[in-house]
């Protein structure tokens, strides 16, 4: 029982790497290294837990003729919620990352 919170983490830390991978990727802006990486997991995955509890705290709150009526449907809702999620939450790390070395680099120069 122990066990799986470190199974999630590593099996949604590796799904969330392979995502940062292809948008690291493909995004203009940003460059693919392993700090970049580093901070896209851990906001990606903060950023997931923090998108899917939102929305479901809001969709709990619907209605209830709006309400999600199948088991089905919010499995899969959830799902792309969670790539939603983890997708703003780690390009927004990085781009934080990024301002902020800005913000330094230009304040040192005389």
């Amino acid at each position: 029982m122990w066990l799986f919170p470190i199974y999630a983490f590593v099996v949604y830390g590796s799904a969330v790497a392979v995502l940062g991978l292809i948008l690291l990727k493909f995004l203009p802006g940003y460059s693919l290294s392993g700090g970049n990486l580093g901070v896209f997991v851990l906001g990606g995955l903060l950023g997931m837990i923090t998108f899917v509890r939102l929305v479901s705290w809001g969709l709990h709150h619907l209605p209830y003729p709006w309400r999600i009526q199948q088991q089905e449907t919010g499995q899969i809702l959830s799902y792309f919620l969670m790539v939603t999620g983890a997708a703003l939450g780690g390009t927004s790390s990085v781009w934080l990352k990024l301002w902020v070395r800005r913000k330094r680099e230009q304040s040192h120069r005389p």
